[in-house]
Order: structure tokens, then C-alpha cells, then sequence
């Protein structure tokens, strides 16, 4: 359903904005609580959807929070199956990708559009190597033992899936990925246990990955990133 939840404010007045570099604690959500959930700034709003509660189960709804108005409002029914889904926003919409199924949130017309699914080899699966560059989507698979990240990229126009070169670094949960500009980024430690980064132009006719310098003194900051930001504390 699209009910919205009982508390939006009678007046402006009673949901001004936080003072700069301060906190203010957020309206109640309608959402249950939830680890691993997807939570995507849409440009008005914020989309939270998926997850798994305490149990592990998977908690397939979601919901908005507008900032100006200081309101929640349940999402429609999603078809996406798969409550482990990453979501970036890419143009206008806010694209859900899963290792079952793609689809697509329009926040203007709050509906749903189901999309084509990702094209993933046996044995791999989708991870949180999700990313947005201009209007593609871009993800990188989490592969079996010993073999390549594959990366694919979906033109959202065109709703078509192209693969693009593997990763030519066997990438670990540490490992940062991003879009900068027009190409992708891969940033990490490397097998011998130094660090490595690779990049990717999407906006070359044949894209190749190149090795680039790894940030200075980054790695350490990043697996500690990746720890805060990891799914395991409820929200």
C-alpha cells in the first residue's frame, strides 16, 4: 500500500531544518527493523528498501522520507523478490539491481518498472558493487573460488546489459568500487599484500581496465570504512 503514516507535522513550524553540524532525530518509520537495507538520496527524498531483520529474514518493503516536510511514506509494492537488492539512483530513477531481477523506482511517479535482468554467470552473484555512472549502472560480481569479478553495465534508456572486461585483480570485501566521471574504479588490496587500484573508461568504444596509483595512505581508512558500512547493526 501507499498509506502514509500519521507524522506529518500540522504546521512548517514544527519540522524546521537541523542547525548546521547538528543531529535531529527522525520522525518514527513505518519500516521494521532492519540490517543491509538499501538507502538511496533520490534528490527530494530518501528510499529505503530491503534488508533482513534480527532473524535473518528478508523484509521485502520499503519506504521514503521527504527532509523538507518531515514526513515517511510506505513504498508500493516492489518486484523485486530479492531483499539483498542494491539501489543507486541513475538520471531519474532509482535502479534495484539483485541476482534475480532488475528493476526500476520512478520517486515522481511512485511506480515500480520492471527492467532486464542481469545476465550473471553460474556461480556468481550479485554484491554491493553497485554504482551509477551518468546514466548507466554499473555492477561488479562476487564470483566462486578462483575465478574473475565479472562487471556489466546496463544503459537505462536502452534497458539493455552489456559485459564489460573482468576485473583484473581478484577483488575482496575490502575493496572499494566507484564511478569518477566516466569511468569505473576499483580500490584495494592486492595479493601481495600491497594495494592496488584499476580503473575502467566507460566512455572510450572499447574500454580497457588500467592499473592507476592507489590512494596514499588509504587503505587502512578504507577496510575501516567498509567495516562501519557494513550491515550489522539495525537502523
Amino acid at each position: 500500500g501507499t498509506a502514509r503514516v500519521t507524522v506529518e507535522p500540522r504546521t512548517a513550524a514544527e519540522w524546521p531544518q537541523p542547525a548546521p553540524a547538528t543531529w535531529r532525530r527522525l520522525p518514527p518509520s513505518p519500516l521494521t527493523p532492519r540490517v543491509g537495507a538499501s538507502v538511496v538520496w533520490s534528490g527530494s527524498e530518501v528510499v529505503v528498501w530491503g534488508g533482513y531483520d534480527s532473524f535473518s529474514r528478508p523484509q521485502l518493503s520499503g519506504a521514503t522520507f521527504d527532509p523538507v516536510r518531515g514526513t515517511w511514506q510506505a513504498l508500493p509494492t516492489s518486484p523485486v523478490r530479492d531483499a539483498s537488492a542494491r539501489g543507486v539512483l541513475s538520471d531519474t530513477q532509482v535502479i534495484f539491481v539483485s541476482t534475480s531481477r532488475t528493476a526500476a523506482y520512478d520517486p515522481r511517479s511512485r511506480r515500480w518498472r520492471m527492467r532486464s535482468p542481469l545476465p550473471l554467470p553460474d556461480g556468481h552473484r550479485v554484491a554491493d558493487r553497485v554504482v551509477a555512472i551518468d546514466d548507466t549502472v554499473v555492477t561488479i560480481t562476487e564470483p566462486g573460488d578462483g575465478e574473475p569479478s565479472a562487471a556489466f553495465a546496463l544503459e537505462v534508456d536502452a534497458d539493455a546489459w552489456t559485459r564489460l572486461p573482468d576485473v583484473p585483480v581478484p577483488l575482496q570485501r575490502t575493496h572499494v568500487v566507484l564511478g569518477a566521471g566516466s569511468r569505473l574504479l576499483a580500490i584495494g588490496p592486492s595479493a601481495d599484500g600491497g594495494d592496488a587500484a584499476v580503473a575502467l573508461d566507460l566512455a572510450v568504444a572499447r574500454p580497457t581496465w588500467e592499473r592507476i596509483d592507489a590512494p596514499p595512505a588509504m587503505p587502512g581508512d578504507l577496510r575501516s570504512l567498509n567495516a562501519a558500512a557494513s550491515p550489522d547493526s539495525q537502523v
